[in-house]
């Protein structure tokens, strides 16, 4: 695969490193050597948290590897204009939301498919389940879920995938998205209302 393993969360010394390379891969002239393995670094770095995010995103016939790719080609042209005013990982949040959106507008979706690999607790009761039944009715659970997180619109599905699944702030979403913390807030709860509902 494209992209290797990294842990869940950007936190400490790696949020430091990849703003770090973000800045140096910012810089320079575009393709010059030095800027080039800084980008290689930053996608190596980043590539696992940006795969579950467009699994999460995007619909069963899509292929993340390659939308993944779409993100970082959109990524080159958008570096330049990175001055570092917010966090890099917000940064290439939002430019992975606007390919996805593109994507999907491409493809005439206006409901999204499954969590991916962002069930992390789900599939660990899964997975640690004590016998088949307990393994089958955790399975069931998480089916459940990913049928009523398809039938969100998409305003609810991004927040839920940026809070739930990528573990991100109110702050931090509402720059993402663009819009006030206030209205992030009101669509999580919104969201977690229909899934509660659909869910019973």
């Amino acid at each position: 695969p494209p992209f290797g393993g990294a842990p869940r969360l950007f936190c400490g010394e790696m949020r430091d490193d990849i703003e770090d390379l973000a800045r140096r891969a910012a810089s320079g002239e575009a393709g010059a050597a030095p800027q080039a393995e800084a980008f290689d670094l930053l996608v190596r770095a980043t590539g696992p948290t940006l795969l579950r995010f467009l699994r999460g995103m995007l619909p069963p016939s899509s292929d993340p590897d390659e939308v993944a790719q779409e993100v970082y080609i959109a990524l080159l042209d958008a570096l330049p204009r990175f001055r570092g005013a917010s966090a890099f990982t917000t940064y290439l949040y939002g430019v992975a939301l606007r390919v996805s959106r593109r994507h999907l507008r491409r493809a005439r979706l206006r409901s999204i498919f499954g969590l991916g690999e962002g069930l992390d607790e789900a599939l660990s009761i899964a997975d640690t389940a004590p016998g088949p039944e307990a393994r089958a009715m955790a399975g069931e659970t998480i089916r459940r879920v990913r049928a009523a997180v398809a039938a969100l619109p998409i305003k609810y599905r991004e927040v839920v995938v940026l809070r739930e699944w990528e573990g991100l702030g109110y702050e931090e979403i509402a720059r993402i998205l663009g819009v006030p913390m206030g209205t992030v807030m009101s669509r999580l709860h919104r969201a977690r209302k229909h899934l509660a509902e659909s869910l019973g």
